[in-house]
């Protein structure tokens, strides 16, 4: 009986309660990339007088510096994020197989995020497991455990088919770890290919292969991309930059009301 009253009052409600929200024009609003401010003015249709963006950042003195001499030849490569399509660990994988069956010395770690597709989920861990002892399978590593992870590994594999903005991303960078990663919205927006970062067409397992096995090959090369990374990251991307930008733009804000 309760459970009628309840579907007869959500009934009821979707009468009068609105679907879909009136348009808005906003005065001020603050974007943390320009490809989230650029999708929101031209595909969304925003009617935004003051667009502004202020780049996210993330706390550098959680994450040690690293020297030279920390990094591990052959490299340690990991991919963090949900075991969906869309983050596409699965190319990942494949990649592995290629460069096992080159055997090249491969090892990847698959920290598992929670997964919004349970049937790809299982198909990525039944691939992981199919590729004897090559891929340790971490399940929803805790944030607070993050640094220490990042920490032990060399390479970060970032395979998204579209990101606004990359936390994850920034976290490996100030980490030091050298970035493999694909074209994919916010991101493009502090990646250099060679310079901070090796760059690969999304869902292309060879060429994914190909920058992997470049960096086992040249272990210089993993130390320049990681010491870039963090430097980018010191320069551009800390949360006390971000806050500073916020508290002005509010303070603007304020000053013209």
């Amino acid at each position: 009986m309760q459970n009628l009253v309840k579907k007869a009052l959500i009934k009821l409600a979707s009468l009068w309660i609105p679907t879909e929200p009136k348009p808005i024009d906003y005065d001020t609003v603050t974007f943390n990339s320009k490809f989230v401010r650029d999708w929101c003015l031209q595909k969304e249709g925003w009617k935004v007088k003051r667009p502004v963006v202020i780049y996210g950042g993330v706390e550098v003195q959680r994450y040690s510096l690293r020297s030279p001499e920390s990094y591990h030849n052959p490299p340690r490569f990991l991919f963090a994020g949900r075991i969906d399509p869309e983050k596409d660990p699965l190319t990942c994988l494949e990649a592995v197989g290629r460069l096992a069956r080159k055997g090249l010395p491969v090892r990847l770690t698959l920290a598992a995020g929670t997964s919004l597709h349970p049937d790809y989920e299982r198909k990525v861990f039944q691939k992981a497991e199919s590729l004897n002892g090559l891929v340790e399978v971490r399940h929803k590593v805790p944030q607070s455990e993050m640094p220490k992870m990042l920490g032990q590994h060399d390479v970060f594999v970032f395979s998204s088919q579209i990101d606004w903005w990359p936390n994850a991303l920034l976290e490996a960078m100030a980490a030091g770890l050298a970035v493999i990663a694909t074209r994919c919205g916010g991101p493009d927006e502090i990646l250099v290919d060679g310079e901070n970062c090796l760059i690969f067409p999304f869902g292309d397992a060879d060429a994914l292969a190909g920058r992997m096995e470049r960096l086992i090959k040249e272990p210089d090369l993993v130390i320049k991309l990681g010491q870039n990374a963090r430097k980018l990251v010191e320069e551009r991307f800390t949360i006390e930059r971000y806050l500073d930008e916020t508290e002005a733009l509010l303070k603007s804000v304020m000053r013209k009301a």
